[in-house]
Parts: C-alpha cells; structure tokens; sequence
C-alpha cells in the first residue's frame, strides 16, 4: 500500500515539476531576505597600525603610468617620476584610500564646525576653509585619553592666532596623548595647542565647567558628540587683553566659569580647547563639577575618550590622514579671449626695443642692487596691495617704502588708451564690438621711447551675443598719437607652467603647498600647471603618497640624495631639466606661500619668450599674522620667485649650481645674467600673495625651500 501511495506522489509531482520548484524557490528566497532582514550587523574594529599599513598598500600601488617613459633617472644621484593623473581610473582603489585613512582624520575633520549660528557673534573654532562636512558615524578609538595637538611658532597671544595660522588645525608640530585634561610644560614661547576629544560622565546631571590657563584660550563643549553643536561655554582673555591665570584659579574672570549643562550617564560629549600661549611656564586646565559640589575637579581618564591615536607620528611629521582637500563650490569667472586672429589687424605692428634693456656687462648682483635694472608696472583701476596695517612707530624709511603698493597709473592715461583702441576696434569692425569696462591697464614708462601698456577689457561680441575679453601688450610710441602693437611681444595664453619648489626637512609645508597648487587648479580649472617637488628624500612626509591622493592631474617627483646639505640652486637645476618643453615656463617657486588662485595667469601674462621674464613680489607677513589681517612688507629685493620661459633659462646657463652650494645668492646671481641677455625683467605687487613666516635654522640657513 506505501509503495502505491508512494509512486502515485510521484507522478504527481513529476507532472506539476515545474509548479513544485516555483513554489521552493520561493520559499528559500523568502527565508534568506527573512534571515537577512533581522540579523544584527558585524561590528568590525580597525587598528591604527592596520589602517596605516592598509592606507600604505594601496597608496603605493602604482595607479598611473609615467607621463614620460618609466624607471629612474640615476645620473647626478637623483631620481625623476613624472605622473600624468586619468580622471576615470582606478577610482575605486582612490575612494578606498580615502575611506580608510578618514578614520585617522577623525579628529581633524568631525571637529570642525560647519553652519553653525554662534551666540554674540563667536567664531567658528576653526576657519571655514578647514570645514570639511557634516559629522559622519562616530568611531571612538582609544579610552582614557585626550588628544593634544601642538604648533610652535605662532606669536601674539591672541586664540586668532592659532585660529588663522595657515595649517590649523592639520599638521601641528607634536601629537600628544593626555591622561587628563591638564596640560603643564617648562618655559616656552609662542606656540598654540589643542585639547580635544568626548568627555562621558558616570552620572546625569548639571555640570559646571571651568578653564584656567597659561595665555589666551577657548572651551568649546557640544550639546553631543557632533561638531554640528559645539558651542563656546567659557574663556580666558581677549582680543584686547592678554590671559595669565594661575592653575586652580578660576575667578579671576567670570568668563572663565560657565553656566550649568545638563549630561547624561555615559553618553559622549565631544569638547575642544584652545589654548594661545606667548610665553613663560605653560599650564592648561579644563575642570567640572556636578551642581551642588563647590570644587573644580580635573576630568580624570575613566571619563574621556580621545579621537585618535596618533602619538606615534614623530614630530613636525606629517601623513595622509592630515591632506584633506575641502569641498569647493565656486570657481573663478574666467571670460573667453576674443580671438587674436580678428583682433591683430585692428593695430599695426611696431619696433619694440625699450632704453632700458642692459646692454652692458654687469657688476655681480648689480641687477638687484640697482632698481632701474628692472621696472615694476603701474596699475589702473587701484589694486589691494596698499591695504595694509597702519605703519608702527619709529619704523625706518627701507620698512615705509615697502609697506606701500602697486603705483598707480594716471586714470585719464588708462582711459585714453582704452578708447584710442576702441577707436580703431570700431573703424575695423564697425558695430560688431561693443565696450563694457576696463578690466585693467598696467603701464611701464620708457621716457626716452614710450610707454607699453597690458590692455585688458571687456567687450560685448554682438553677433555671438556674449561677453570676450581683450588681452594684449599695446605700444604708444613717444613721437606719434596712435597705438600699435610690440613686435614679438605677446602672451600666450595656454603656456604650461612648471611650479618648481625643493624641500628639505618641511613635510607640514610641503603638505600645505600641494593643498594650495589643488585648490588653485580646482578653482581655475586650468589644467595647464605642472608641479614638480624636488625632495631631498623627505623622512618627515611622503610626498608621493599625498601628491597621488591629491587632485593634482599633473606633477612630477624629483629626488635628490637625502645625504647632500640643501642646495637650492641645485634642486631648482634639478627641476628644470624635468622639463622637456622649451617653450612653458619655469616658475621658481616657495613652500610658504599663499598663492592666489589668478597667480599663474598673471605668470603667464608677463613671460614673454625671448623678451620678458617675470619676478612676482610677494607680501612677507610678519609673526603671527595671516590674509586677514595683512601686517608685513613688500619683499622688493627678493628674486627667489621667478618665472621664465624654459628656453631662455637654457639660454642664460641656467642655475649658477658650482658656486651657490648653499642657499642664497643664487637668485641674484642668475638675475643678473637674465639682465645681461637683453631680457627685462618686469615686477608687480601680487594682490593676496602671501609669505608666511617661520624662523630660520642655523643662522642664515634654511630648512626646506
């Protein structure tokens, strides 16, 4: 009987197969998303040594192909990489060097603040530019600490001046791991530090918080472990007034105490410190108390987390966890060039060859020490550069003299040229070209010849309906009213230029430096800029690393041995033989600068090859200044910064690399030179370019470029 019941199920399930297996398929389908749907997820824990070593696995992988050609270049003991970026590469393998050292950059990038309304006007702890998002998920690595992150060198006693040092809050000099949250040293001088990390209380309740500290500083608590809410509950000190409490005094200013904050058990808090020290024994101390204790208590190490644990990066070292490029969503306005081939009829061509071209063999460094060797251009309509500070007392006529900025061309002068050439515009092209404004006119006198003039306007096209602009050197003769154009003296427009900057020993401003060069190619989009870094085998970044996961499209890696003292002749040879093209442009270049996003279009507009090099002056800020607050001089006699075409370095012999083994000299030396060529040498004041101070080492050496 079993056996039929048997056989007969199975015919029946032989002819509804199909049916049968619908039905298990849906069934096992089912029970996995059921499964799936209600399983707790896998907590999964990093450590520090894995995500360094992971990071370093995939930033080392080589993700591009040279530019040109592969291996190393052996001869003169150094080496050249040169990197040509793809944008639609590998992108997975970018993201996931990202992902994984955002981890270390905790502390870094969740702290900072981002569209916050700050009661009484505050300031963000941290400048805007430096904020990277919003808070993502919390991991909280290591128990029992605070973070303390330390940068020497920031004068004044003003927290604003720790706030707006330029690699605030990335690369400080020391990382340090405290087991409370107090801070004692010897006596130092001009240094800024910060104490952060999430404070959990054992018990809920209303807390009293109070700060006492060595100079000016700041406590900011959140209202959670977000940065989102950070919020400024007590201070020492003020713009005005310098801050000089003594450890345990907590009433020697009301802003010192704050008001009650109710906490609960074991929920984090995120808090931030601030402290600006100028000088003398140092001391920082955050205190709390529960509402109806009367004494402050340190907070001890079973109620603190830190953000990271990063004790183990040596000092003035930097890694990838501290490049972090922000998010930025404008970009220049960049008018298109009205087309040269409609424009060179409209003026003739003329001889160009000024009274000031040196035709005579110069005395050494007589190029720089002679100011009528080279000539700086008058501007129309007035730039920034003579915003600056009011000048101080008693200072001498070399400071008066290079506090002020660009002179200024007569307007009625600028203006008449501006309609002598749309005069002319109009006779050749009758009604097609429209005038809107002068967008600038720099002058250079020759008062034996006449005067040049870069031409910038801006023009309506009627027949394409848009806005151009006119971009071009115009020449007005001293005998004759009419203007005309300097014969082979023109700009182009989409010249390649080669940033060259050496570094020794200066990985936080070599880090600095790459963050600028991208955030000036993003801003720009201008893909025309080729960085090349000569390092003397850097122990202090890898600067290969931070380049590759930058958004720079185009760099180069030159490598000198790191045994050889530092040569900035040598390393600037270096550079420019990295460069195949004679006819870009090499621009001689520094670490620690702010470079202005329209820099490398003004480099362009005045290197003309075979006529004209370029020496840009920069602002030189005094100590514990920053952009906002402008207080320096013009660095007049400085020909460090550089820009030349490539063919005319090779022409004059390029860097003096025998006699200038040290640094110093060398600039002037190949001024001179350039000069003797029968090349000018054309100056302007950069308006927003900057020179951030550092001290020197070793008496008149420096470390790094």
């Amino acid at each position: 009987m079993s056996v039929k019941i048997l056989r007969l199920c199975y015919n029946n399930i032989k002819r509804k197969r199909k049916q049968v297996l619908s039905t298990l398929f849906f069934f096992l389908s089912f029970t996995v998303c059921f499964y799936i749907a209600f399983q707790q997820p896998r907590k999964s824990f990093i450590f520090i040594d894995d995500v360094n070593r992971s990071s370093e696995e995939l930033i080392t992988t080589s993700f591009f192909e040279p530019k040109q050609g592969k291996g190393l270049l052996s001869a003169q003991s150094y080496q050249q990489e040169t990197f040509t970026k793809e944008k639609d590469i590998f992108i997975d393998d970018i993201k996931s060097v990202k992902n994984l050292t955002g981890l270390l950059s905790h502390g870094d990038s969740d702290f900072v603040t981002n569209n916050i309304n700050y009661p009484s006007g505050e300031p963000p702890p941290f400048r805007a530019e430096n904020q990277p998002g919003q808070d993502g998920n919390k991991t909280f690595l290591l128990r029992g600490h605070l973070n303390l992150h330390i940068w020497d060198d920031v004068c004044h006693f003003q927290v604003e001046s720790l706030r707006e040092f330029i690699l605030f809050p990335h690369a400080p000099s020391k990382r340090r791991l405290l087991t409370s949250s107090s801070s004692y040293g010897e006596n130092l001088k001009n240094f800024g530090e910060r104490m952060f990390g999430f404070i959990s209380p054992s018990i809920s309740g209303k807390y009293y918080f109070a700060i006492s500290s060595s100079g000016n500083s700041e406590l900011w608590l959140s209202s959670d472990d977000s940065s989102a809410n950070l919020r400024k509950i007590a201070f020492l000190g003020s713009r005005e007034n310098p801050g000089q409490g003594q450890p345990g005094n907590y009433s020697q200013n009301a802003t010192q105490v704050s008001t009650a904050f109710y906490l609960t058990k074991n929920r984090k808090y995120l808090i931030n410190v601030l402290h600006k020290h100028h000088s003398g024994r140092v001391h920082l101390l955050v205190t709390w108390r529960l509402e109806g204790d009367t004494v402050f208590g340190i907070v001890t190490s079973e109620y603190l987390w830190a953000a990271m644990n990063d004790s183990h990066v040596p000092d003035n070292a930097v890694g990838l966890s501290d490049y972090q490029e922000g998010s930025q969503q404008s970009r220049d306005f960049i008018l298109p060039f009205v087309i040269w081939e409609d424009m060179k009829v409209v003026l003739p061509e003329c001889l160009y060859e000024p009274s000031y071209l040196v035709k005579h063999k110069l005395i050494r460094f007589q190029g720089a020490r002679n100011k009528s060797n080279t000539h700086f251009a008058s501007v129309y309509p007035p730039d920034t550069t003579n915003n600056s500070l009011a000048l101080m007392e008693n200072e001498d006529i070399w400071w008066q003299e290079n506090a002020a900025g660009n002179l200024l061309t007569n307007p009625n002068k600028a203006q008449g040229v501006a309609h002598m050439f749309m005069d002319a515009l109009e006779r050749k092209y009758p009604q097609h070209y429209a005038f809107q404004e002068i967008v600038s006119v720099e002058h250079v006198l020759d008062p034996q010849k006449g005067d040049r003039f870069l031409l910038e306007l801006r023009l309506t096209d009627r027949q394409n309906r848009g806005s151009v602009l006119f971009s071009e050197y115009v020449y007005k003769p001293l005998e004759g009213d009419s203007l005309c154009y300097p014969a082979g003296f023109r700009w182009k427009k989409n010249a390649i230029v080669n940033v060259i900057v050496p570094v020794r020993k200066s990985g936080r401003w070599a880090l600095y430096f790459i963050k600028n060069i991208a955030e000036v190619v993003r801003q720009t989009q201008d893909f025309n800029i080729h960085v090349i870094i000569v390092d003397y085998e850097s122990k202090d970044i890898d600067i290969e690393a931070v380049l590759k996961r930058s958004s720079i499209q185009w760099y180069s890696l030159v490598k000198i041995s790191g045994d050889q003292d530092f040569q900035r002749a040598l390393a600037l040879q270096r550079g420019a033989e990295a460069v195949k093209d004679p006819h870009s442009i090499l621009f001689m270049c520094d670490l620690h600068l702010k470079i202005p996003s329209h820099l490398i279009t003004t480099i362009r507009k005045h290197c003309v090859e075979g006529k004209m090099a370029f020496a840009p002056v920069v602002k030189r800020l005094r100590c514990g200044y920053y952009p906002e607050l402008p207080f320096g001089y013009w660095e007049t006699l400085g020909f460090g910064l550089l820009a030349i075409y490539k063919s005319d370095f090779d022409h004059v012999g390029g860097m003096n690399v025998q006699e200038f083994t040290g640094w110093g000299g060398e600039d002037w030396e190949l001024l001179d030179r350039i000069l003797m060529s029968g090349i000018e040498v054309e100056r302007l004041k950069i308006p927003h370019f900057y020179h951030f101070y550092h001290p020197s080492v070793g008496g008149n050496q420096r470390v790094g470029a």
